[in-house]
Protein backbone atom coordinates (compact mmCIF):
# COMPACT_ATOMS: atom_id res chain seq x y z
CA UNK A 1 0.00 0.00 0.00
CA UNK A 2 2.92 2.38 0.70
CA UNK A 3 4.05 2.58 -3.19
CA UNK A 4 0.32 3.59 -4.63
CA UNK A 5 0.58 6.41 -1.63
CA UNK A 6 4.19 7.54 -2.92
CA UNK A 7 2.29 7.06 -6.79
CA UNK A 8 -0.28 9.52 -5.72
CA UNK A 9 1.73 12.14 -4.08
CA UNK A 10 4.51 12.38 -7.28
CA UNK A 11 1.23 12.91 -9.05
CA UNK A 12 0.39 15.63 -6.70
CA UNK A 13 3.64 17.03 -6.79
CA UNK A 14 3.56 16.79 -11.07
CA UNK A 15 0.29 18.50 -10.80
CA UNK A 16 1.10 21.45 -8.26
CA UNK A 17 4.48 21.67 -10.93
CA UNK A 18 2.32 22.12 -13.91
CA UNK A 19 -0.33 24.58 -11.83
CA UNK A 20 2.72 26.71 -11.16
CA UNK A 21 4.27 26.43 -14.77
CA UNK A 22 7.31 24.90 -13.74
CA UNK A 23 9.90 24.04 -16.11
CA UNK A 24 9.19 21.17 -18.41
CA UNK A 25 12.50 19.72 -17.79
CA UNK A 26 11.39 19.55 -13.78
CA UNK A 27 7.71 17.88 -14.47
CA UNK A 28 9.81 16.16 -16.75
CA UNK A 29 11.70 14.77 -14.29
CA UNK A 30 9.02 13.77 -11.65
CA UNK A 31 7.42 11.89 -14.72
CA UNK A 32 10.23 9.62 -14.64
CA UNK A 33 10.10 9.04 -10.73
CA UNK A 34 6.50 8.61 -11.57
CA UNK A 35 7.53 5.60 -13.84
CA UNK A 36 9.57 4.50 -11.19
CA UNK A 37 7.18 4.34 -8.58
CA UNK A 38 4.29 3.10 -11.02
CA UNK A 39 6.92 -0.22 -11.56
CA UNK A 40 6.90 -0.72 -7.94
CA UNK A 41 3.40 -0.52 -7.22
CA UNK A 42 2.84 -3.37 -9.77
CA UNK A 43 5.85 -5.45 -8.79
CA UNK A 44 4.58 -5.33 -5.30
CA UNK A 45 0.26 -5.96 -6.18
CA UNK A 46 1.78 -9.33 -7.83
CA UNK A 47 -1.54 -9.01 -10.13
CA UNK A 48 -0.46 -6.24 -12.51
CA UNK A 49 -2.57 -4.68 -14.78
CA UNK A 50 -2.34 -5.66 -18.23
CA UNK A 51 -3.79 -2.34 -18.83
CA UNK A 52 -1.66 -0.55 -16.19
CA UNK A 53 1.66 -1.95 -17.89
CA UNK A 54 0.34 -0.90 -21.12
CA UNK A 55 -0.17 2.47 -20.14
CA UNK A 56 3.53 2.80 -18.76
CA UNK A 57 5.06 1.12 -21.90
CA UNK A 58 3.64 4.33 -24.05
CA UNK A 59 4.73 6.54 -21.27
CA UNK A 60 8.12 5.17 -21.55
CA UNK A 61 7.86 5.14 -24.94
CA UNK A 62 6.87 8.70 -25.17
CA UNK A 63 9.66 9.88 -23.50
CA UNK A 64 12.25 8.03 -24.98
CA UNK A 65 10.92 9.83 -27.76
CA UNK A 66 11.67 13.53 -26.22
CA UNK A 67 7.79 13.99 -26.14
CA UNK A 68 6.69 15.74 -22.77
CA UNK A 69 3.41 15.93 -21.83
CA UNK A 70 1.22 18.59 -23.12
CA UNK A 71 0.29 20.11 -19.68
CA UNK A 72 4.08 20.77 -19.76
CA UNK A 73 4.46 22.64 -22.63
Amino acid sequence: MEEARQVIERLRRIELLESERADPFHVLAEVQELLVEARLWIAAEHHADELAEAALRRLEAALAEGRVPSAAR
